[in-house]
Order: structure tokens, then C-alpha cells, then sequence
């Protein structure tokens, strides 16, 4: 499997010098995704390095995110890279990409004014100061819970193993991820353990 994930210790210039080439549209880019996830849709869990690689996005660790800070995506000189937190758990870091994913494929409008979206791990803090951006980190974790939990496959893994510690791992997601997935989407009546 080629990963590409490094570290990355760099600060970001954000000035344009024809990045806004990589700025292909929120109908191209879900188009693009489309594309791509006809490859992965049969594969649980999801492999989000290499959907992500197939879009055209870098994936890089970084020491300089804060705590409260889960990742960031971005256009640079030479296109879309996304910054993951190291300090955070895998399964931290597994959602968090799959939500910087969905970034890419619904705000290119928001890339064609702004370099970049930093997740803060609690969005009720956004919420206060950008209600427009915590609109699209709700759209982004709706979607990363989407890629990673695939609701007709979420509903059948539910009803095999009948507890959510066996449904997050066959996902590989945190217990916290699959219980919201469960809950959002509900008929299951806590017959989960």
C-alpha cells in the first residue's frame, strides 16, 4: 500500500501564485470523488490514504497543530494538502482526514476566497464566532461519517454484532464516531451495548 503521509514541519505561504488552477468547482470536485470511490466502495474499512491520494491530495502530520486543533486542509503552490494533527489518536486522525475529504469535495467555493480551514475540535466555539463555517464542519462531519460508515453496510454491521465496540472496530472508528453514527440514524433502539 503506498502511503504518503510525512511529517511536516513547515509554515504556509498562502499568497496566490496560480494555485487557484487546483480550484476545480464543488460539481467537479464531487464528481472526482464519485469517480474514485467506485474503486474503494466494496472496501471496509474505507482506505482513506489512498482516496485521498486518488483525489490529488497530500497528506502531511504535523507537530504544529495546537490540541484543540484536529487537522487543516489547504491549497498550496502545488494543489490541496491536508495537515493532521500527530499528537491525536489514529482513530482521531482517521476521521479527521475522511472530514478534511469532505472539505475538498464541498467547499471549493470557500477555496476560491480563503487558503485554508483549520478543524477545531469543538465546533460549538465556532458556532459563535462563524455560523457560516460551522455550517460546513457540520456538512464535513456528515460526511466523513458517510465515507467511513457507509449507512447500508452501518445498519447491517449493527444487527450482525449487536454491540458498538465490535461495530466501531469492524469500521475502524471510535467508539465515539459509531455511537454518533448510530444515533443520527436511529431504528436501532439502544439494542446496542
Amino acid at each position: 500500500m503506498g502511503v504518503i503521509i510525512a511529517m511536516a514541519k513547515k509554515q504556509t505561504d498562502y499568497s496566490d501564485n496560480g494555485k487557484s488552477q487546483f480550484i476545480i468547482g464543488n460539481e467537479a470536485a464531487l464528481r472526482k470523488y464519485n469517480e474514485v470511490m467506485v474503486k474503494y466502495c466494496d472496501v471496509l474499512p474505507v482506505p482513506l490514504v489512498e482516496v485521498a491520494t486518488d483525489l490529488g491530495l497530500k497528506i502531511f502530520f504535523s507537530s504544529e497543530l495546537k490540541d484543540n486543533e484536529s487537522g487543516s486542509i489547504g491549497l498550496e503552490d502545488d494543489g490541496f494538502i491536508i495537515y493532521l494533527n500527530e499528537k491525536h489518536s489514529p482513530n482521531r486522525n482517521r476521521f479527521t482526514l475522511a472530514h478534511e475529504i469532505g472539505h475538498y469535495v464541498n467547499d471549493q467555493d470557500y477555496f476560491e476566497k480563503n487558503s485554508s480551514i483549520i478543524d477545531h475540535v469543538k465546533l460549538n466555539r465556532i458556532e459563535a464566532i462563524d455560523p457560516e463555517l460551522a455550517t460546513r464542519e457540520r456538512r464535513a462531519n456528515e460526511f466523513a461519517a458517510n465515507l467511513l460508515m457507509p449507512e447500508g453496510k452501518f445498519k447491517s454491521v449493527c444487527e450482525t454484532y449487536r454491540n458498538i465496540e465490535k461495530v466501531a472496530k469492524y469500521f475502524d472508528v471510535s467508539i465515539s464516531a459509531a455511537s454518533i453514527r448510530l444515533d443520527r440514524l436511529g431504528d436501532f433502539n439502544g439494542y446496542l451495548i
